[in-house]
């Protein structure tokens, strides 16, 4: 009998251990008007992505975290938010590069709500840097509570992204 315990205990772990414990993510889509190239930065983590002919790509990632990386067309960087197994797809037109981005994907909400975000952070900067103190805190306030308002709205459903938004609204 214990004989028998022991062989099942060593069959389950060499089962569990000969499982893929490296999840991919793949993202992919296309870029017109590109330079052939997007790179894929993160926090100790660097990747190429070589465009095919005609824009396209599709790229198996080896993430290392859960989290937030830039995409770098050429000199336009582009901030994302990427989880491991996980897939996004996005185009974009680098020559009218707001009006065409395009996310679809398992993390096209939370990516498109980074990109509303950062027009609503970053709008009109130098006006908002150059008014008073007392004006300058009801500014920020007010832009905390539109960019609030978005993602209530987008109606995303990811903990983890949720989690870390809020946190960085604090």
């Amino acid at each position: 009998m214990k004989k028998l315990a022991l062989f099942l205990f060593t069959a389950l772990l060499l089962v569990s251990c000969s499982q893929p414990k490296d999840k991919k993510s793949v993202l992919s889509g296309s870029v017109k008007n590109g330079t052939g190239l997007v790179t894929l930065v993160g926090s100790e983590y660097e990747k190429d992505i070589i465009l095919n002919d005609d824009g396209s790509f599709s790229e198996v990632l080896d993430l290392p975290y859960n989290g937030y990386y830039n995409a770098i067309f050429g000199r336009i960087p582009l901030a994302l938010y990427l989880e491991v197994d996980k897939g996004l797809n996005l185009n974009v037109d680098l020559e009218d590069f707001k009006n065409s981005l395009e996310f679809s994907g398992e993390l096209a909400k939370e990516n498109k709500f980074l990109v509303v975000k950062e027009e609503l952070a970053n709008k009109d900067l130098r006006t908002i840097f150059k008014t008073e103190p007392e004006d300058f805190l009801s500014i920020i306030s007010a832009i905390r509570s539109d960019i609030n308002k978005e993602l209530k709205d987008m109606a995303i459903d990811n903990p983890k992204f949720l989690e870390s938004q809020k946190n960085e609204l604090k």
